[in-house]
């Protein structure tokens, strides 16, 4: 089996250059650029022969990117090339024309070359279903019968592209026309990789073509946040994420308030919508500390020196039952303990790990958060040392892409 890993994952020899070119409001993806990475180590662990070409995701000029080109760059690891980060134009409109043009072409002279040599069956592994990266590979799988496509769906598309924050109309019809191509495009996918099974009632299509991978933890950020000292004579909060109404944050700040110890402290980490409510919150308290936007290496830092992790997100939307949250995998593994509502995205095996809340009012939160901070430093110390060795011997990229290796496999036979 030939894989073609499509991606839009960034190169780390100009993630910084991709930092610095992206306006306010368009920060990176780091949460997508993570799982990217991860998927790239279980690739590379599991000794296949592959290759990896990325078109970053990143705004558009001149809005949202300062430079009218992406630049392009080989993608490494651990000092050997994989493949190839395509320059493209940012250039608003016209952007995602080119990247289906670029990417068609790479893709087919990546065919000649695994045709060349063997009649091994091919598989294209794309990262999204966006109709950008999903067309070309139908085109090209009509042309060439061996071509396989594989797809990692990690947002439904009703949920990834929602009217609500676009308020103008033609924006609207793009969306509506956006929706309308992706979801015809599933007929045309053979496999499919979800993060929750529920996901199969929005895509019947993939009903006995999917793999289950809620997650992955990729050992290659583990040098960023080892060796940090953890200060508990302050007990620190920390959430990093999306401030959206929907992620439940404004709750959480409101019932962190309730708390009465001035040993206690929130660092919050993320911009959106709910923005001004926690920098309202801030000037009421000044035990939170709004730091906004920060780095992917900062982030980690931060949440190895927290005394406590929360996700906040409650299972009051019917997301949650086609979701699994990116930061669960990340927080269990960061040797700071988690608390969290039970959410339907995430399986039962992951609750003996974390410490859950199950009174949704602002008040049971608080509550509950009280409650895992009046525990002993060794209690929580030892759950987070569970759920780090869960992580570790269960979710990892090298296991969690074996299992994907051997579902493609099977299907191939």
């Amino acid at each position: 089996m030939k894989l073609l890993f499509v991606s839009s994952l960034y190169p780390t020899a100009i993630k910084n250059e991709f930092a610095l070119s992206s306006k306010r409001g368009a920060s990176l993806q780091n949460q997508v650029n993570a799982f990217q990475w991860a998927m790239m180590e279980g690739l590379v662990l599991n000794e296949l022969d592959f290759k990896v070409v990325s078109f970053p995701a990143l705004g558009a000029y001149p809005l949202h990117f300062e430079k009218l080109f992406v630049s392009g760059a080989e993608i490494m690891y651990n000092g050997r090339c994989y493949g190839t980060s395509v320059k493209y134009s940012a250039l608003v409109v016209y952007k995602e024309w080119d990247i289906q043009r670029r990417l068609k072409k790479y893709v087919e002279e990546w065919i000649f070359q695994s045709t060349s040599c063997s009649n091994e069956p091919m598989i294209a592994l794309v990262y999204t279903s966006a109709v950008m990266f999903v067309e070309p590979l139908v085109q090209l799988k009509r042309k060439y019968p061996n071509l396989h496509i594989c797809c990692v769906i990690t947002d439904l598309i009703d949920d990834a592209m929602s009217f609500d924050s676009n308020r103008s109309f033609f924006k609207r019809i793009q969306i509506a026309r956006e929706k309308k191509l992706q979801k015809s495009l599933y007929k045309e996918i053979d496999f499919f990789v979800l993060l929750s099974k529920a996901m199969e009632e929005k895509i019947p299509e993939a009903v006995g073509q999917n793999i289950v991978i809620e997650g992955i933890y990729g050992r290659h950020e583990s040098p960023v946040v080892e060796n940090t000292y953890r200060n508990e004579n302050l007990k620190t909060i920390l959430y990093g994420g999306t401030l959206q109404e929907f992620s439940g944050v404004n709750d959480f700040v409101d019932a962190f308030m309730l708390l009465k110890s001035e040993n206690y402290r929130l660092v919050i980490c993320g911009s959106g919508f709910c923005e001004s409510h926690i920098k309202e919150s801030a000037k009421k308290d000044d035990r939170i500390d709004y730091r906004g936007t920060v780095s992917r290496e900062e982030l980690l830092l931060l949440q190895r020196k927290a005394t406590l992790l929360v996700n906040p997100r409650k299972p009051t939307e019917e997301i949650t039952r086609f979701s699994f949250p990116s930061k669960t995998i990340e927080y269990l593994v960061s040797g700071t303990p988690m608390l969290g509502y039970k959410l339907e995205g995430i399986p039962a095996e992951y609750y003996d790990y974390f410490y859950t809340v199950d009174d949704l009012s602002i008040q049971g939160m608080a509550n509950k958060l009280e409650e895992v901070l009046s525990l002993s430093d060794e209690e929580r110390h030892l759950m987070a040392e569970r759920a780090k060795t869960f992580i570790y011997q269960n979710k990892t990229a090298e296991y969690q892409i074996g299992r994907l290796l051997s579902f493609l496999k099977s299907k191939l036979r």
